[in-house]
């Protein structure tokens, strides 16, 4: 809600200085509901749909992933969203998949 009602929150997106992308592909997966694979592919499939997101590369996207997974949920994020915001619970790594080696929180753009 707070992002709804923010005095600082635009329709314009001429105006806007970033673009706030929620995720909540942790629920989906834990729920069940899709695979890891197939979250990947629903990110795949989302993102060349973001109207803004290639005039900046996506510098000015912020992603939230709300889990010790992080990113990491979206197994493409490298080539896809390397350069966009990510906002994730946290800092240090934090999992149980082996294979998920390097920390969410990236200090040069986090």
């Amino acid at each position: 809600d707070f992002f709804v009602t923010s005095r600082y929150r635009t329709d314009n997106p001429a105006e806007a200085d970033f673009f706030f992308v929620p995720g909540y592909a942790i629920c989906v997966l834990e729920g069940n509901l899709y695979t890891l694979d197939e979250v990947d592919q629903l990110y795949k499939n989302m993102i060349p749909a973001l109207p803004y997101f290639k005039a900046s590369g996506g510098k000015d996207h912020v992603f939230v992933f709300g889990s010790g997974m992080a990113h990491s949920v979206f197994q493409s994020w490298h080539d896809y969203i390397p350069q966009s915001i990510v906002l994730t619970p946290e800092t240090e790594l934090f999992n149980d998949f082996a294979w998920i080696a390097e920390p969410p929180f990236q200090t040069w753009k986090d």
